[in-house]
């Protein structure tokens, strides 16, 4: 089903998605009082379940409450496509200096979710050329993250508050996108204001119809919906392209194999298959799974193909995650398994390992529990080491905010600064992070709504992170002192990425940042056993400043799921002349805290 315009801005706005102030009204009457409410130039747009609105005339101009009134009588006697316009949303009137278009849909030859920016919004993005256009697919169980679309941003020449806005946009456009079951979601355009901010002026939301029964609570508020047909996905970019029509949607094809599906839980039977091809994808290798009527399929990447798998047994097996208060039970019966069948009239006594146990964990997302430990993981000269437990924080809320950190003279990027030390990082799951490094005890734990940025505020240091299809790896991180300035990572870069792996092994690491390197620019650089990698800073940050009181352990500003790092053998920059503090076996005296509740250990 695709909404009108004003449901997917109002179902959008829920996401923290900006739009321009608009109301919806159903008479000419109605739109004369909210132009005058509105105060100043306004639009009306007609509401109709498919697109190019402007150039059907359905998009007009008013000057004064008088001019919306005779607009909107204009609007109301239209019917575009056989399609009567019923209501008319007025807005109003913004100045825009650049337009961009933002969206999410399905790339069938992926079979992923794809985010898409591009410089060429409005009616212009039809016609936008290959660099104006940036194109990411993104695993729909982990969502994109905020420094991916702003990597997006910044390929296409965006930058300061409109790459952060870009990339915060896209980041809740994707989590929208992925909550609502969606086909498309897409602001078009997303406008750059005189006030530098980014603000949507139309929006295109298009849900699967087999998830509204899901969806019961968010879709009421919004009133009537009509079952219109699929229209298009944002742009003859996306795949699956038809022309809309106001007729009732055709129902989904039988073995659609574009995207992910979800299916009724409860009680209720479905019937499902699961076949592994080994000369499916070119030889590559195929999952293809069945519910019902529904098929989708999973090509085997070739990196996992070369590396290989074994199977002694087929059954049940838990995720391997930290603990999610969400929980569900699933039943199987009739099974049928590679021609063996198994119908469970009987205890089959199949091998089962911990299947029937119950126990107590505190890995429990958002928990923090890292500082001095007494531990000798990290492989120093003696026991007792720094780390832990670390989840991502969350500056939206004041106790998802930790550090752990040793109390150094006031630091700039004016002089060098410099760490090294052992690491060893024992475990670690999608979407988990750990920072080490410089920062501020106050200015990089504030509290706010914005999440431009997943790193702290002046913060300098380097990241064990990485996207799950590649592994985790040491990198250098930035946070300068602006609060809207996403994190400088691949900026410059010189070297490889290093991996790191949770297997417990100790490693060797360094941290130096210079003012200016060997190119003249600020420059972080990050070895693991003598392995280096670094980044640029952008002259505007080294600019803009950041200062630093303590050296150790943070928490990021969005949150996420948790890893075990821990760190020994510590040296690093202490003082403005360059001398540095050693930590021997936790020997130095450190602070912990929590935004609200700071104390020594």
């Amino acid at each position: 089903m695709r909404l009108l315009e004003h449901q997917a801005r109002r179902l959008l706005g829920g996401f923290g998605l900006p739009f321009s102030p608009s109301t919806l009204v159903t008479s000419a009457v109605e739109a004369e009082r909210a132009a005058a409410s509105l105060n100043g130039p306004v639009v009306l747009k007609a509401q109709l379940p498919f697109g190019g609105r402007g150039k059907m005339g359905a998009v007009l101009f008013a000057e004064s409450p008088q001019e919306a009134r005779d607009a909107a009588r204009r609007l109301f006697a239209m019917e575009p496509r056989g399609c009567p316009v019923r209501a008319v949303t007025v807005e109003t009137r913004v100045t825009v200096v650049r337009e961009l278009y933002a969206g999410i849909a399905w790339d069938a030859a992926a079979r992923l979710p794809v985010a898409i920016l591009s410089t060429a919004g409005g009616i212009d993005v039809e016609r936008a050329g290959a660099t104006d256009v940036a194109r990411v697919t993104f695993d729909p169980f982990i969502g994109l993250r905020a420094f991916q679309g702003r990597e997006m941003a910044r390929s296409l020449g965006l930058n300061g508050k409109t790459l952060a806005g870009a990339g915060a946009a896209l980041e809740k456009l994707a989590a929208a996108f992925l909550q609502l079951d969606g086909v498309t979601t897409e602001i078009n355009p997303l406008v750059e204001t005189t006030e530098n901010a980014l603000v949507g002026l139309d929006a295109h939301v298009e849900i699967d119809d087999d998830a509204a029964y899901r969806l019961k609570e968010r879709l009421e508020p919004l009133g009537q919906i009509d079952a219109y047909s699929a229209g298009r996905p944002p742009t003859r970019r996306a795949s699956g392209v038809r022309a809309a029509r106001c007729l009732p949607r055709r129902n989904p094809v039988p073995g659609d194999r574009r995207k992910l599906f979800h299916f009724p839980a409860g009680d209720v039977t479905h019937t499902w298959t699961l076949k592994y091809d080994p000369t499916g994808n070119n030889g590559g290798g195929m999952l293809t799974a069945t519910i019902g009527d529904q098929t989708v399929t999973a090509e085997i990447r070739p990196g996992h193909k070369a590396d290989g798998a074994t199977f002694n047994r087929f059954g049940l097996l838990n995720m391997m995650r930290h603990a999610d208060p969400r929980a569900g039970s699933i039943w199987i019966d009739d099974l049928r398994l590679n021609g063996k069948e198994e119908s469970f009239d009987r205890d089959p006594k199949w091998d089962g390992f911990q299947n029937r146990r119950t126990y107590t964990t505190t890995y429990v997302r958002p928990r923090f529990d890292f500082g001095y430990s007494k531990t000798h993981f990290a492989g120093g000269k003696a026991p007792g080491e720094m780390g832990g437990l670390i989840f991502l924080g969350d500056q939206q809320d004041p106790e998802r905010m930790a550090y752990y950190g040793d109390r150094i003279e006031e630091l700039t990027l004016d002089k060098p600064l410099r760490a090294s030390g052992k690491i060893a990082l024992q475990q670690c799951v999608t979407d988990s992070m750990g920072l080490i490094g410089f920062f501020h005890s106050t200015d990089s734990m504030k509290t706010g709504t914005a999440q431009t940025s997943i790193a702290p505020e002046n913060f300098l240091g380097f990241a064990v992170e990485g996207p799950s299809d590649e592994g985790f790896y040491v990198y250098p991180y930035f946070g300068s002192s602006r609060p809207d300035q996403p994190p400088e990572t691949s900026r410059s870069q010189q070297g490889v990425r290093q991996h790191i792996y949770p297997d417990g092994k100790s490693h060797d690491w360094t941290l130096e940042y210079v003012p200016a390197g060997a190119d003249g620019q600020p420059r972080i650089t990050v070895t693991l056993d003598g392995q280096p990698y670094s980044v640029a800073l952008p002259p505007e940050d080294k600019a803009a400043g950041a200062h630093f009181n303590r050296f150790g352990i943070i928490t990021t500003h969005v949150d996420g799921n948790g890893l075990k790092v821990y760190f020994d053998d510590l040296t690093y920059t202490f003082r403005s002349n360059g001398s540095a503090q050693v930590a021997v076996g936790g020997a130095a005296q450190w602070l912990m805290a929590t935004r609200t509740s700071p104390g020594s250990t």
